[in-house]
């Protein structure tokens, strides 16, 4: 199957980087995460979703990027210094590009990817994960839980996915996964 770009979206704590890495590396592909789009927590906007990333800046380094099949040349947000890093990150145009993060389906980036996959966990389970690896578990839950659930809910990543996978099992091998969004997107 042909693809140009591929976005993972999902909860917090469920699986999203590790299935990154593997299609990444099954694949040849690069990696995008969302969390280079964070914003120091000075800039944080009022808005209940997403208020700490900069999706207009992914939208102008990546998105746009994608959707004219130009190179993407993108910073990383250095939440230490709270200053965004002069060096670019080049990915060449018509290089398989895996965004993963929370908000990597917000509605106006989903024509820019070839298929889109949820990561999915009981929330229960996604607390105890956060509470696990987390030192300020209370700081996770204040910054990312409500916006996160406000995005789940008011734009559907999960429903628009071309692939729900769950977080709680072993992901299939990158051939399945592969295989499964060929047959989903045939039926769709």
């Amino acid at each position: 199957m042909h693809w140009k770009a591929c976005a993972i979206d999902g909860p917090g704590g469920g699986g999203k980087s590790t299935l990154a890495a593997q299609l990444a590396s099954d694949l040849g592909a690069s990696v995008i995460s969302m969390d280079s789009f964070l914003l120091p927590e000075s800039k944080h906007r009022l808005s209940a979703i997403a208020k700490n990333y900069d999706l207009d800046r992914f939208y102008e380094e990546v998105t746009e990027s994608l959707l004219d099949e130009k190179d993407i040349n993108y910073r990383v947000m250095d939440l230490a210094t709270e200053t965004l890093g002069t060096q670019k990150i080049n990915i060449p145009a018509g290089s398989p590009v895996i965004v993963e993060g929370v908000y990597s389906m917000e509605l106006s980036f989903r024509d820019s990817y070839s298929f889109t996959i949820f990561v999915d966990a009981p929330k229960e389970q996604l607390m105890t994960r956060a509470f696990s690896l987390e030192a300020d578990s209370r700081s996770w839950l204040d910054k990312w839980l409500e916006g996160e659930e406000t995005y789940f809910v008011a734009q559907h990543p999960k429903l628009a996915a071309t692939l729900v996978l769950d977080g709680t099992q072993p992901f299939p091998s990158t051939d399945e996964i592969m295989g499964k969004i060929e047959s989903n997107r045939s039926e769709a």
